[in-house]
């Protein structure tokens, strides 16, 4: 019986940094998606992708998950592009940690008249 509620809370603890993981991916794709649209209006100032990213970064996701993410905005004057590089730290050793530097956004700059 132990033995047995022993394997159901490390199965319920896998589960729990699965959704975790989930949650953590959805929160960094909206910061990139918010920090290069940002960006991309024409009159935005240098690094306005960087700052609203990070913002909405902290407030979505914040705490130790988000201090392991970093994001790096680039703009090459017709579109402008979002990374987010690092890993999410999983609760409990038996979990393996997740890799977030495939998650990407890019949106077309505006062009004044």
């Amino acid at each position: 019986m132990i033995v047995a509620a022993g394997m159901a809370i490390i199965v319920f603890v896998a589960l729990a940094n699965l959704v975790a993981y989930q949650y953590a991916i959805g929160a960094i794709r909206v910061s990139l998606d918010d920090g290069v649209r940002a960006q991309s209006r024409a009159e935005a100032p240098a690094g306005e992708c960087d700052a609203v990213a990070n913002q909405a970064l902290q407030e979505l996701l914040g705490g130790s998950m988000a201090a392991g993410v970093s994001i790096i905005c680039s703009d090459n004057g017709t579109l402008v592009f979002a990374r987010a590089d690092g890993t999410l730290q999983a609760f409990s050793p038996w979990v393996p940690d997740r890799d977030v530097s495939d998650i990407q956004a890019t949106a077309v700059k505006d062009q004044l008249p």
